[in-house]
């Protein structure tokens, strides 16, 4: 609930609300001027992995952030500033 709530914050849509979905499994559906490849890759040069490579993930510019076991906070903390940075640039980008 704390990673919706700050998805939320940035904008970010969870395809599934939390009172109907898997809670270990947040699906994100990306605006247009945003690419879930691009953010994947970026997220998995930090360290960060989740699912966007799968063919229906790829068509639908989606991502997928499973949360399986145990999640130390400074990885949250991690996953959101990234996907902030990612947000922001891509709104910069949708400016010029």
């Amino acid at each position: 609930t704390v990673i919706r709530a700050e998805l939320r914050k940035l904008n970010l849509h969870c395809l599934v609300d939390s009172d109907n979905s898997n809670p270990a499994v947040i699906t994100i559906a990306l605006n247009k001027n945003q690419d879930s490849v691009k953010m994947g890759e970026d997220l998995c040069k930090q360290g960060l992995l989740i699912n966007y490579q799968s063919s229906y993930l790829k068509q639908r510019n989606w991502l997928q952030i499973c949360i399986m076991g145990y999640i130390r906070y400074q990885d949250m903390t991690l996953l959101l500033d990234n996907l902030s940075m990612f947000c922001v640039h891509a709104e910069d980008e949708l400016k010029n």
